[in-house]
């Protein structure tokens, strides 16, 4: 399974609740060479490398996926999947990364996370943490539409209704127990 939105739609807030609720599920980390936010843990939110490392890695074949996004390398190390084959895995990834996937794992499931309104989605990236206005534009004006517009390759879309996130995370779980592959 495959979660992926926005910045700032909440898909780390519903993947935390959601993995309470669907003990089951597994989280895939994955690695990126961005600075760590203040609550962030390594090894548990992500791997964090350096870039040096990472173009390593891509050499060494090392990720089942890997994308330039957001002026940061992210990606999926191939290992994590394939240790866990027997495990109902997901992932928080973005759009380029979960399309990459899903042609190596056609029965991988996309689920996309839309926010209710884009008001309400730049107030959270203004609101969730250190982001200089060169970033925030690059978000807004570059990749939300892309993002918006490749959300049609995905199986399922959900609206993160602002306030609703149990609502949210109850559809998102009825997705995975009904797409049981």
């Amino acid at each position: 399974y495959i979660l992926s939105g926005p910045s700032g739609v909440g898909k780390n807030a519903i993947l935390r609740e959601l993995l309470k609720v669907t003990p089951n599920l597994k989280k895939v980390i994955t690695c990126t060479t961005r600075k760590r936010r203040l609550k962030e843990r390594e090894g548990k939110d992500h791997f964090f490398v350096t870039a040096e490392r990472f173009k390593k890695m891509i050499k060494e074949k090392k990720f089942l996926e890997w994308a330039y996004v957001h002026r940061d390398y992210y990606g999926t190390p191939t290992e994590a999947i394939q240790k866990n084959k027997k495990k109902k895995l997901i992932l928080e990834i973005d759009v380029q990364g979960a399309l990459q996937i899903k042609k190596k794992i056609p029965q991988a499931v996309l689920i996309f996370i839309k926010p209710d309104s884009l008001k309400n989605l730049l107030r959270r990236i203004s609101h969730r943490g250190k982001m200089g206005t060169q970033d925030l534009e690059i978000r807004i004006k570059k990749s939300y539409p892309q993002e918006m517009e490749l959300s049609k390759f995905y199986d399922y879309a959900v609206v993160n209704k602002e306030g609703k996130l149990d609502e949210t995370v109850r559809k998102v779980k009825e997705i995975i127990e009904k797409d049981n592959f």
